[in-house]
């Protein structure tokens, strides 16, 4: 059966995310006007391309090191390439015209130092409206007391910067375990891009807002992942959603976070495909929270761990959680639609309860899982993929588990759609015992709507009651007589 995708990183604790626009418009201001201040101005010189490793391309003649701002004006464009590995402290983007891409050409462009924050800059002054490509090695910011400042529009008026992650073997990444990341669009920077594809990966262990909200917004900014990786994690960690477009389209995205729900967020998310887990997800921007776009690529929402949390909508605002025909819901974790919210699917979704570790943790992770939903929950074109493992195993476990995923529901059940029983792992227990494996409030519809099938192994019994579906887990039935004594034997399914 389909399980999540190959665990790449720890999505972490936490964290509130409110009202963090302010804070990221206000530390985006100081941390430029701490760059400048610190670090001493490197400018390119050429009016194209050139080798970032050659001094006469600099002005004043020197090829900048951890203690410079490497300034690229107006004039810059073209392809700048690394002949051997570079350390500057900052990159900063003043341009109003043109593209210009960095190319490592398969060398590391170390940011910033242990002690000295880096930063990547697009525009510093209003006007300023780059197109910024880095690809062909590793960008990696160093440091390990402050969080990498990636700004992307750092000017009120500043508008339609972009900056592109792109290329197999590109890698921007950060192993700081404190600070924020940045924004794309600060207050008054409008059109922003940052853009991750073409099998290229972001790391970072801080957080992100996409927009803002308040006296000052800003608008029509865009976070886009496509065939990529983007993760925000280490300690409480995630990304901001402020008017503001986050797409994934075949990609993978680890956060400690998704938060889109201040007052008047009018956020967009397009998760079209790949894999998305979170910890902590909170949504309310009027919209529903559709896990895929219906195409040929899966599209599988995770809650990381076995404590996740979804919450969509609120009071009078409600929203609905879509899986569509190529989604799947997976995770172990609670899911809370506020407002009248209801969980549904279009022909081909599925729900597939796990616990989920990133990285996978090898006392917790495990192919079974509960969820927990307050909502009402219509199956009608849902297919429900419910694991039935080792129960002598569980039995014996230091925390002992029941081997059987779980959905519980506070609110109506509809009939509909199938639930599927994998009995590939099941081995029988030593005794018979019968367990809830769908909870409900109420029910709605004729029971006999809802198909029940069995794969791996010979079908168990089932029935329906009035808070929910039963399943039976009998008595092994293999017997071995001794001495004229039937002895009971334990079977291993398969």
């Amino acid at each position: 059966m389909m399980r999540s995708a190959t665990p790449q990183h720890r999505p972490t604790c936490r964290h509130s995310g409110r009202h963090l626009a302010a804070l990221y418009s206000a530390a985006a201001g100081l941390a430029l006007m701490s760059g400048i201040a610190n670090g001493a101005p490197v400018t390119w010189s050429p009016t194209g391309g050139g080798d970032f490793n050659t001094a006469g391309n600099w002005n004043p003649g020197t090829v900048p090191t951890v203690a410079d701002d490497a300034i690229f004006p107006d004039n810059a464009s073209g392809n700048i390439a690394l002949s051997g590995a570079a350390n500057p402290l900052r990159l900063s983007f003043r341009k109003t015209t043109g593209a210009l891409t960095i190319d490592a050409a398969g060398n590391t462009m170390s940011l910033g130092s242990t002690t000295a924050i880096p930063q990547v800059i697009l525009g510093t002054a209003a006007g300023q409206q780059n197109d910024i490509t880095l690809t062909g090695g590793d960008f990696t910011a160093t440091h390990t007391t402050g969080g990498a400042s990636v700004q992307v529009g750092n000017f009120n008026g500043s508008n339609g910067n972009k900056l592109t992650i792109t290329g197999a073997g590109t890698n921007f990444t950060s192993p700081s375990t404190s600070g924020t990341v940045g924004a794309v669009g600060i207050a008054g920077s409008n059109n922003n891009t940052l853009s991750i594809e073409n099998n290229a990966n972001m790391v970072f262990r801080g957080s992100m807002a996409v927009g803002v909200i308040g006296a000052t917004p800003s608008s029509g900014n865009l976070l886009n992942v496509n065939t990529a990786t983007f993760s925000l994690t280490g300690g409480s960690r995630g990304l901001n959603l402020r008017s503001g477009t986050f797409t994934m389209t075949r990609g993978y995205s680890d956060l400690g976070f998704l938060d889109a729900d201040d007052a008047n967020n009018s956020s967009t998310i397009n998760f079209n495909s790949g894999t998305m887990y979170s910890r902590r997800t909170q949504i309310d921007n009027t919209r529903d929270f559709v896990i895929g776009d219906g195409g040929a690529d899966s599209a599988i929402y995770g809650f990381a761990y076995s404590g996740g949390t979804l919450t969509l909508g609120a009071a009078g605002r409600p929203a609905d959680l879509v899986i569509n025909s190529n989604g799947v819901l997976t995770g172990a974790g609670t899911g809370t639609l506020t407002g009248g919210g209801i969980v549904r699917g279009i022909t081909g979704a599925k729900v597939m309860p796990s616990i989920i570790g990133q990285p996978v943790l090898a006392s917790d992770d495990r192919d079974i899982g509960t969820m927990n939903f307050t909502a009402d929950w219509d199956n009608s074109n849902i297919e429900m993929v419910l694991d039935a493992g080792d129960f002598p195993a569980a039995a014996a476990a230091m925390t002992p588990f029941t081997p059987l995923d779980v959905v519980n529901i506070t609110g109506a059940f509809t009939h509909g759609g199938v639930v599927t029983f994998n009995l590939v792992n099941y081995v029988e227990p030593d005794t018979a015992g019968e367990f809830k494996v769908v909870g409900w409030t109420s029910e709605a519809g004729d029971r006999s709507l809802t198909s029940i099938q069995f794969v791996g192994g010979s079908p168990l019994p089932t029935r329906f009651d009035t808070d929910g579906l039963y399943i039976t887990v009998p008595e092994p039935t293999g017997l071995l007589a001794i001495a004229g004594v039937p002895l009971l034997v334990r079977r291993r399914r398969s």
